[in-house]
């Protein structure tokens, strides 16, 4: 497969990750500690295994399974980010 065909996957990928994010975040869901993100992302990860054995949705919950790792990262991102200076 060529580079380019790889980095049309990747692009695509990041972008249903990116789109299911934003879902995640239209529902309003506070997911207001670690514990709670790593439970989701267990559950999402369970229906993935469950998805990849049955054939059916793997897509979807694999997007899933990153949107949440997505989403830790991010709070993780968020806790090294220094403080911007106001003038």
């Amino acid at each position: 497969m060529e580079l380019r065909e790889l980095d049309k996957h990747r692009l695509k990928a990041f972008q249903l990750i990116s789109e299911e994010r934003d879902r995640q975040i239209s529902l309003d869901k506070k997911w207001t500690t670690e514990d709670y993100k790593l439970v989701v992302l267990g559950e999402e990860y369970g229906e993935l295994c469950w998805a990849v054995q049955e054939n059916f949705n793997e897509l979807e919950e694999a997007t899933h399974v990153a949107a949440v790792a997505t989403h830790i990262i991010e709070d993780i991102l968020k806790e090294y980010e220094p403080p911007t200076e106001r003038v």
